[in-house]
């Protein structure tokens, strides 16, 4: 007993140190501190999430339970709590929202009988910009030797997850290096697996990886050099979390938001436990997490909860992808910022 109270009495001393140094401690020191602290709420917390982390959601609210246990309450729209969505708004008005997981643009299809499409960016961008109107277009029979395309009309569908839409906007007109405007393509309410299943024949939509892994539904391979089949990679969760490696924090702390945008120019890293890096799929965008209502420490709390690490290592069990760990600094460090029941400059609670 007596060496874990001078354990603790030292640790306070050494951070009560490390504060008042100039500059101060970094963002990622002060998250690592907070973490060793589990904050449990005192009252249950409304929490609305998007279909891609609903499954996801059960795990934790059963490790928030065992851990504490308090639970929150899963609802269908939360007007005052925590609202999780990969649409392009809240249906709430949040005091401050970070990312809570990421997730990727994709394109699903349905045309005949095929399971497999491969499409470049040239191609792609001439199908979402009405320049390639027909599944028997050479340029995409060019790339898909082996599919029975028909003398058929494309139909680019009319709604999309706006992030998604704007992530693949965005990649593509770095890709082509040619301006593309898909804002005829709304974010509509709604489940997106709905929509995929909706998917009539000779149709193509801009979707999320998460909703093509929770449908079944094929997504479309993408040759990384135009023309070129041999380059062909199929989207899946490591190439989006190396492209992760290779993001921008965005955050405004006037706004109380933090997000985050890829950037190419950023190498991309290997992941945890690898030597190098795989080929980045760059269409990445976040999954927000918002707080509205009042700003209390329960709410807080329980949305730090969900930025902690063994939090966000649940998610890659679901079918969206964990946040890349500096995005996490930044989102914990704004929530912990506003939060009074996190006291840093004084000791820390093993």
């Amino acid at each position: 007993m007596r060496r874990l109270v001078s354990a603790i009495a030292l640790s306070g001393a050494i951070l009560a140190t490390l504060t008042a140094c100039d500059p101060p401690m970094p963002e990622s020191l002060l998250v690592e501190l907070a973490e060793r602290t589990v904050i449990c709420p005192e009252s249950a917390v409304d929490v609305s999430v998007t279909e891609s982390v609903l499954d996801v959601s059960s795990f934790w609210n059963d490790s928030l339970t065992n851990a504490c246990p308090v639970t929150f309450n899963i609802v269908e729209e939360a007007a005052s709590g925590i609202q999780i969505t990969d649409h392009e708004s809240f249906k709430c008005e949040p005091f401050l929202s970070v990312p809570v997981a990421m997730d990727a643009a994709v394109v699903t299809f349905m045309v005949g009988d095929n399971y497999e499409l491969t499409l470049d960016a040239p191609t792609l961008a001439g199908i979402l910009s009405g320049a390639i109107t027909n599944w028997s277009d050479p340029a995409i029979v060019s790339l898909n030797e082996y599919a029975i395309l028909p003398d058929q009309e494309i139909v680019v569908s009319p709604s999309a997850l706006g992030p998604a839409r704007d992530a693949m906007e965005t990649w593509l007109e770095s890709e082509t290096g040619a301006d593309l405007d898909l804002s005829y393509i709304e974010d509509v309410p709604g489940l997106e697996s709905e929509s995929i299943y909706a998917l009539a024949d000779g149709e193509i939509r801009i979707t999320a990886f998460s909703s093509t892994l929770t449908t079944g539904y094929p997504l479309a391979n993408i040759a990384t050099i135009p023309g070129d089949v041999a380059s062909v990679v199929v989207p899946d969760a490591r190439l989006i979390q190396t492209a992760g490696t290779q993001v921008d924090v965005i955050k405004d702390v006037d706004a109380q938001t933090v997000n985050f945008a890829y950037n190419r120019e950023n190498e991309a890293k290997p992941l945890l436990g690898a030597v190098d890096a795989l080929a980045p799929y760059a269409p990445v965008y976040a999954i927000k997490m918002g707080l509205c209502g009042e700003d209390t420490v329960d709410l807080r709390n329980t949305a730090r909860y969900l930025l902690r690490l063994d939090a966000q290592g649940v998610i890659a069990t679901g079918v969206s992808s964990p946040l890349p760990e500096h995005i996490r600094i930044a989102a914990a460090a704004l929530i912990d910022a506003g939060n009074p029941s996190i006291d840093l400059s004084t000791e820390v609670t093993q």
